[in-house]
């Protein structure tokens, strides 16, 4: 009996029912109870953090200008409106065209796309060739021969213009489009989305021009395409 008195007290003890005196008369409080209702919550784990978007490519290569505007590159694409539109004003995009192509170095590489609808024109060689004398020439025969004509869809020429530069030489990274149109594309949105998802790692650098007229859906769709692609913008008219 005593041992299971003993086991009695114990077990009331650890619940806090009872309570003994001290040894020199006095009592001993109530043992404290944690107060589960009030204790601290348990801290939650650190909210993960959306990664950062890719950093946009910076200006890398000999320095290339188109129309007075541009950045240090490698590795060109100039991607240009050829649509009915331009009729009256082709002959000038073209001779500061060859203008531009004529400044590039040898060590620099480019390919020319004229978008109209449909598959773009592209100069022969399919594929960037070097800024040499012969190239040049063979630019400018190529230019010679085109025709302002057709409705307006600049995207299978960016696309072609992406696929050009992905077997770019990687020793050297900077590569650069020059997009110019006159006018407001069929699908601006399409337009952005496409450029997004093909150039999502901010490799290539894109500067925008718009030619001789100025609504103001083409100019913020090309001001977009800039600001998103460490490109800059640039309004040039008819006059320049």
């Amino acid at each position: 009996m005593k041992t299971s008195a003993t086991v009695v007290l114990a077990t009331l003890l650890l619940a806090g029912l009872v309570f003994l005196p001290s040894c020199g008369g006095g009592d001993y409080p109530p043992p404290v109870k944690p107060d589960l209702a009030t204790a601290p919550p348990e801290a939650s784990p650190p909210a993960s953090q959306p990664a950062a978007p890719p950093a946009v490519a910076q200006p890398a290569g000999p320095p290339t200008t188109f129309f007075g505007s541009g950045s240090r590159a490698d590795h060109v694409c100039y991607v240009i409106d050829r649509s009915g539109s331009m009729i009256d004003t082709f002959q000038f995009v073209r001779q500061e065209m060859l203008i531009s192509i004529s400044r590039l170095r040898p060590s620099q590489d480019f390919h020319v796309l004229l978008f109209a609808e449909a598959n773009p024109k592209e100069l022969m060689h399919r594929r960037l060739v070097p800024a040499s004398d012969r190239y040049k020439q063979d630019v400018a025969d190529f230019l010679d021969s085109i025709r302002a004509e057709g409705k307006t869809d600049p995207i299978p020429a960016l696309l072609r213009a992406f696929d050009v530069l992905a077997k770019a030489d990687a020793s050297k990274p900077g590569k650069v489009i020059y997009l110019l149109t006159d006018g407001v594309f069929p699908d601006s949105q399409a337009v952005l989305q496409a450029i997004r998802a093909r150039n999502a790692d901010k490799g290539v650098i894109i500067h925008t021009f718009l030619y001789g007229n100025k609504p103001p859906e083409a100019e913020k769709v090309m001001k977009d395409i800039a600001a998103e692609n460490g490109g800059k913008y640039k309004f040039v008219s008819a006059d320049e």
